[in-house]
């Protein structure tokens, strides 16, 4: 399965608002040093990004340090773990793109689940079964590991061309109505079922 969420956010306020979102374990394979990396190179050019992390671990202490070094303080949010449906639907609803450095993951289920809200996603290429989630530059985009400058690049496009940044956000929602969690289990029970006919 490559998510749990079952309805689509059709956001009425479209207009780019410069928020973008982390939702994740704080670990050293998430690489969530890059997002801030790229938050600080947008906000040399926009002092309105932030970025909200949403997640707990280990990494907690090292990765406040770091933004306290680059002097994000104002421009960091971390939430900490969201269990509640409700409070992470309210995150997901004022966020403009999911950044997902991650270097490792099966099937990230964070992603389809952001794209459901019109959030675009920006991950690593090649890593688990990303690709097969995102479309480059159709429904999000993928860029090559350990490369701050890439995210922030991607970033600024949806900035500053709101044609692109609308028609990847529309391309977005509609993987995610075509990925729910019941057209998932339809999927599943469909190719189990054929596959006791062939028997």
């Amino acid at each position: 399965m490559s998510t749990t969420h079952n309805s689509i956010n059709r956001r009425e306020d479209k207009s780019f608002s410069y928020n973008l979102l982390i939702v994740g374990a704080l670990v050293a394979l998430k690489r969530v040093e890059d997002a801030i990396h790229a938050l600080k190179l947008l906000v040399k050019e926009n002092n309105l990004y932030n970025l909200t992390i949403v997640g707990e671990g280990e990494l907690y202490n090292e990765l406040v340090e770091l933004v306290n070094h680059l002097r994000l303080q104002k421009n960091v949010i971390f939430k900490g773990y969201i269990e509640e449906s409700e409070e992470i639907s309210k995150v997901y609803i004022k966020s403009n793109v999911l950044l997902h450095p991650s270097i490792s993951e099966g099937t990230p289920k964070v992603i389809a689940e952001a794209m459901s809200y019109g959030v675009i996603p920006i991950a690593v290429n090649g890593v688990g079964s990303i690709n097969y989630i995102i479309n480059d530059s159709d429904n999000g985009f993928l860029v090559e590991e350990k490369m701050p400058q890439s995210i922030a690049d991607r970033v600024l496009l949806l900035e500053k061309d709101f044609k692109i940044y609308e028609r990847m956000s529309d391309s977005a929602l509609e993987y995610a109505e075509q990925h729910t969690l019941d057209n998932e289990v339809s999927k599943q029970w469909e190719f189990v079922s054929n596959q006791i006919s062939n028997i």
